[in-house]
Order: C-alpha cells, then structure tokens, then sequence
C-alpha cells in the first residue's frame, strides 16, 4: 500500500517538514486522549550517495577515514544505532553494519 494512502486510511494529519533532514511527521490522536507520531525521511539522495561511495571504494583496504556506512535520521533511531555507540556496543552496530538487510547504507564493502 501507498505510504499516503497508509497515512489517510489511518488518520493521520501532517504535523511538520524539516528542510534539513528532509524529515515529516504526521500525527493521529487515539481514543484515549494518546497521541500517536509518525515520522518519514526521503532517503533517495542517501542511497544514490552511498552507491556511488560504495563504487569509489570497492577496492579500498582497511585504513583509517575510509566510511563503512551512512545511515539516515530515522533508521538510526529505528535500529537504535545512536544508542549502541553511545554505550559502546560495537558488537551490535557492527552485526547491524555486516547485516545484508541494511547493505543498502553502506559505502565501502569492507567488514566493520
């Protein structure tokens, strides 16, 4: 389904854009006075930069300020990566950074 359509069906009314992130939030109140939000970032330019990195450093060796990955706003939040490096879970932003799932974000195709 649309994501628009999604957003209608359900309820939800814009909120605000941010020209920076290019991040959008809607938001819907619930039955019980809650208010639910839901936030949207167009990661086209992300993917599109990451590919072209992504070539440029195929045949990179390990060394320093070479980038393993570039993630947006709100993948970052989803898959709590911010929190992990704040913690210093290495492990898990690396099982996140070697995941086939996310290989769309990644920018050389070296091993975190």
């Amino acid at each position: 389904m649309d994501e628009d359509v999604f957003l209608k069906v359900q309820g939800f009314t814009f909120l605000e854009r941010d020209p920076v992130t290019g991040t959008e939030k809607f938001f819907r109140t619930e039955e019980d006075g809650s208010t639910t939000i839901y936030v949207r970032q167009d990661v086209t330019e992300l993917l599109d930069v990451n590919k072209a990195l992504f070539q440029e450093h195929s045949n990179e060796k390990m060394k320093d300020w070479v980038p393993l990955a570039r993630f947006d706003d709100v993948s970052m939040q989803k898959l709590n990566i911010g929190r992990a490096l704040k913690e210093g879970d290495r492990n898990y932003v690396k099982k996140i950074l070697n995941d086939s799932e996310y290989a769309k974000f990644r920018t050389s195709n070296l091993k975190a």
